[in-house]
């Protein structure tokens, strides 16, 4: 007789462990995965709305420069038709 009872409890113990320690690797693997994910997610929303926010915002300077422009050429053409007028007058 080689292994008595109590060794081969024992052994049977040790394998138990075994597969509970990879298990709870398993478990830590898959938690740190998801929360690495989380915060790519996070880091490529916020890429997202700084680029949209850098596209309103050129949108933005291009609508004001464009209003801008008009005011000086609205400003221009009022001066120049006062200078017409008093030419005429």
């Amino acid at each position: 007789m080689g292994t008595t009872k109590r060794q081969r409890e024992r052994q049977r113990d040790k394998e138990k462990d075994k597969q509970t320690k990879r298990k709870t690797n398993r478990q830590r693997e898959r938690q740190t995965d998801k929360e690495s994910d989380k915060q790519t997610k996070r880091e490529t929303n916020r890429q997202r709305e700084r680029q949209t926010d850098n596209g309103n915002d050129k949108q933005t300077k291009r609508k004001t420069n464009r209003e801008t422009n008009r005011q000086w050429e609205r400003q221009r053409d009022k001066e120049k038709d006062k200078e017409t007028k008093r030419k005429t007058n």
